[in-house]
C-alpha cells in the first residue's frame, strides 16, 4: 500500500497544485528541518498555494540559518552557509583584524562563507610583539586558526627550566614586562656587564670567577638548526669586552647552575645522561686538550645548583625527588671523597649559600618563599625574611664580611611572581633595603669581592643581561 502511495505522491500533488523546491546547500551533508522532520540536502520541499514553510539549515562547524520558502519560491534554491572560525594566539588577548578591520581579541569567534575559495588574512597585533599574518581559503581552513607571537625584544620572554618526570629538564616559558627605560630613582645607576644578541636568548644562572677574571653563566640558546632547538651553554665572559670575547666552555646540551671550585674545575647540573646529574669539567682547559667531563653523581635523585664550601671539599646542593618535585631538599656530600660515600639529606628548602667562614648556610623555603639561616650542624635554624609576609624571598648571597645578606624580593607587588627588585638586610634579617626597583626583573644577586657592589640578573634595556650596582 505504502509503494503504491508512493508512486502516486508525485500526480497527487501536481493535481492539488503543489510547488517542488529542491534545496541545495554548500557545504555537502547540511541538515534541513522543515517543522518535525530533518532531510539531508539536497532536499525536497513541497509548497501549497498560499502557503509557506520554514527551513532551518544547519551543519557541523557553520552557523545555522533559516530560511522561508513560499510558493514563488524558484527551484533549486542554493544557500551557502557561513563557516565558522575561532583565532586563538599565544599569548591571548591579541588585537585580531581580518583582511584590515578589526574584529575583537583572541580568543574571538567570526564566520566566513563557507565556498569562499579566495584567501583571506588576518593579522594578530599585541603591544611589545611582533605583528603575525596568517593566510587562509574559507573553503577548506581548519576551524581553529592559531598564532604563536614573537617577542619584539628577548627581554620580554621569560624562561626556566624545572626538573620534569624521571629527572628531565623542562624548559618553559612566559611573558614578562620589559621597559626601555630603566633608570633607578637616585644618583646610583646600573652598570651593564652582559647584554645578550642574536641566538643566546637569556641568562639562567651565572657566577663571578676568583681573580677578577670575569663571568660565567648558564646560558639559554636558540640554535640555527632546523627544526631549530633550545640548548643551554656555559659562556665565559671576560672582564674586558665580554660580549665580543666570550668563551663557550660546553655546548650541546643543558648544562645549569655553574659553581667553580679553587682549582678551576666546573661543577654544574647536566642532561648528559637524559636526566638532571651531576658533572664536572675545567674552566680553562690546556689548548692541546679537548674539555673533559666528569660524571659526579648520578642517582634517582634530580640535583641541581651546587654550592661549594670555601674548603673545596663540602658540597650542598638543591634536590628534587622524582614523586614529589614540589618539596626540593637541600643535600650534601663532599667532592673528590671516595665514591661509596653518597649525599645525605641536610634540610628541606632550595638555593643554599654558604656564609664566607662556612659556618653557616642561608637558603629558601616555602610558598612564598622565605629566608632561612641555619648552621652548618644544622642547628639553630631561624628564619630571617618577615614572617607571614604574602611576598617571596629568594636566592639569598653573602656579603664578602658575611654580615650582610643580598636577596631578589617582590615586596612592592607580591601579586607578581617576576616582579623582584635586589634587596639586602643584616645577617640577622635586620635593616632591609631596597637596592634595585626599577620596573625589570631583577634578580640573582651576587656580590662584588670587595662588598661595595652587587652583580644581577635583569631584562632591563629589553634585553637579558648582567648588571653591577654600587650598594647604597
Amino acid at each position: 500500500m505504502y509503494r503504491l502511495f508512493s508512486i502516486l505522491l508525485p500526480f497527487i500533488l501536481l493535481m492539488t497544485g503543489c510547488h517542488h523546491v529542491t534545496v541545495q546547500v554548500i557545504p555537502d551533508g547540511a541538515d534541513v528541518t522543515v517543522g518535525q522532520d530533518t532531510l539531508r540536502a539536497p532536499a525536497d520541499i513541497y509548497v501549497l498555494p498560499f502557503c509557506s514553510a520554514k527551513a532551518t539549515i544547519s551543519a557541523k562547524g557553520c552557523a545555522p540559518t533559516e530560511t522561508t520558502i513560499t510558493y514563488s519560491t524558484l527551484s533549486p534554491m542554493e544557500i551557502v552557509l557561513n563557516k565558522q572560525f575561532k583565532a586563538v594566539s599565544e599569548p591571548p588577548e591579541a588585537d585580531v583584524f581580518l583582511n584590515g578591520a578589526h574584529i575583537g581579541q583572541t580568543p574571538v569567534e567570526f564566520a566566513l562563507p563557507a565556498n569562499q575559495e579566495e584567501k583571506a588574512e588576518l593579522s594578530f597585533r599585541k603591544s611589545a610583539f611582533k605583528e603575525e599574518k596568517l593566510d587562509f581559503s574559507p573553503a577548506t581552513a581548519e576551524a581553529i586558526l592559531s598564532a604563536k607571537l614573537k617577542p619584539e625584544n628577548p627581554g620580554h620572554l621569560y624562561w626556566t627550566i624545572k626538573p620534569s618526570k624521571y629527572g628531565r629538564a623542562q624548559l618553559v616559558s612566559k611573558m614578562l614586562r620589559a621597559e626601555s627605560t630603566f633608570n633607578e630613582p637616585g644618583n646610583i645607576q646600573p652598570v651593564s656587564h652582559v647584554q645578550l644578541t642574536g641566538e643566546q636568548m637569556q641568562i639562567l644562572s651565572f657566577v663571578l670567577l676568583p681573580e677578577g677574571d670575569g663571568i660565567l653563566a648558564s646560558v639559554l640558546v636558540q640554535t640555527q638548526e632546523k627544526p631549530t632547538k633550545h640548548e643551554v651553554w656555559l659562556i665565559h665572559y671576560p672582564t674586558a669586552q665580554p660580549t665580543q670575547n666570550q668563551i663557550i666552555i660546553t655546548k650541546g646540551n643543558i648544562d645549569l647552575t655553574p659553581s667553580v671550585t679553587k682549582n678551576s674545575d666546573v661543577l654544574f647540573a647536566s642532561n648528559r645522561t637524559g636526566r638532571l646529574d651531576l658533572w664536572k669539567c675545567r674552566l680553562q682547559p690546556a689548548d692541546s686538550d679537548k674539555q673533559k667531563l666528569d660524571l659526579v653523581h648520578s642517582s634517582e635523585q634530580i640535583m641541581m645548583n651546587p654550592q661549594i664550601r670555601r674548603d673545596g671539599h663540602t658540597v650542598l646542593v638543591t634536590v628534587y625527588q622524582p614523586d614529589n618535585l614540589a618539596a626540593p631538599q637541600i643535600w650534601s656530600f663532599t667532592l673528590n671523597g671516595p665514591k661509596n660515600i653518597l649525599p645525605e639529606l641536610f634540610c628541606n628548602g632550595e638555593c643554599p649559600a654558604w656564609s664566607p667562614n662556612g659556618r653557616r648556610i642561608a637558603f629558601q623555603n616555602g610558598n612564598p618563599s622565605a629566608i632561612y639561616k641555619i648552621e652548618s650542624d644544622g642547628s639553630l635554624l631561624d628564619q630571617l625574611s618577615p614572617k607571614n609576609s604574602p611576598a617571596s624571598f629568594k636566592q639569598p648571597a653573602w656579603s664578602p664580611n658575611g654580615k650582610r645578606i643580598a636577596f631578589a624580593a617582590n615586596i612592592n607587588a607580591p601579586q607578581s611572581q617576576e616582579d623582584t627588585d635586589i634587596w639586602i638586610m643584616d645577617a640577622d634579617g635586620s635593616n632591609l633595603t631596597q637596592v634595585t626597583s626599577s620596573q625589570a626583573l631583577d634578580d640573582m644577586p651576587v656580590w662584588a669581592p670587595d662588598g661595595k657592589s652587587i652583580f644581577f640578573r635583569s631584562n632591563r634595556n629589553r634585553h637579558w643581561g648582567i648588571w653591577e650596582i654600587q650598594v647604597p
